[in-house]
């Protein structure tokens, strides 16, 4: 039985590792590897926004899943244009003159940043998504939600849909429940998600198993997904 909840990514960590406790992410190793400053070419200054050519720079660099890009899209303030003095555009011979770079905020993601990333992510996926199926689609929703809420001590009271969905979401982004691999925290999400929006029992099985994870006092990096 203690296999079931083994932890292996944890129990194969060397002691500084352990004792340091860092939080992993798997779009922090992207942010990571990003050159500290890119040049920009005139044809690539149709994005207005530096988040977005940063995007954009780092799906042409690295094989991103459609999730990833999700998720390295909620990195808002991790890039900053620099634009060299006198820079501007020859509009006759289509033409930049002077220079203007993608530059990285920070080396790497710090945890308050990653810690904002994710809460972006969970006020995007657990949304109300029953409002056009009646009552007893309503009901049963909030009713899951309820649920959820209770297995990690909260309660919610309400009958509307969206409050049960909003209350929902604030229990998963204040509670830390020790998770410290970010990427397992994404998959909560979805377990918690389909099991509100459908029922999964698959999903509550593994978000029961995780909440007994987290009664062994210590930081989790990984759980065995009940497939």
């Amino acid at each position: 039985m203690s296999n079931f909840f083994k932890d292996s990514v944890h129990e194969e960590m060397d002691f500084l590792t352990a004792a340091v406790r860092p939080m992993i992410f798997s779009i922090n190793n992207i942010y990571t590897e990003m050159p500290e400053s890119i040049d920009i070419e005139l044809n690539e200054l149709s994005n207005t926004q530096a988040s977005e050519m940063a995007l954009t720079m780092a799906i042409n660099m690295f094989d991103m899943d459609p999730l990833t890009r999700s998720l390295f899209g909620y990195i808002k303030h991790g890039f900053k244009f620099q634009v060299e003095k006198g820079t501007y555009i020859d509009g006759e011979n289509n033409e930049l003159i002077g220079s203007v770079k993608l530059i990285k905020n920070e080396p790497t993601l710090s945890e308050e940043h990653m810690t904002t990333i994710l809460a972006s992510f969970v006020y995007n996926t657990i949304i109300t998504t029953t409002s056009k199926t009646g009552k007893t689609g309503i009901k049963d929703y909030v009713k899951r939600c309820k649920e959820i809420s209770r297995i990690f001590g909260i309660k919610i009271k309400t009958t509307s849909a969206e409050n049960a969905t909003f209350e929902l979401r604030q229990t998963i982004i204040n509670m830390d429940w020790n998770i410290r691999d970010l990427d397992l925290k994404v998959k909560l999400i979805h377990w918690i998600k389909r099991y509100i929006d459908y029922g999964c029992l698959h999903s509550m099985a593994n978000i029961s198993k995780f909440k007994c994870m987290t009664h062994k006092g210590q930081p989790i990096y990984s759980m065995e997904e009940i497939k």
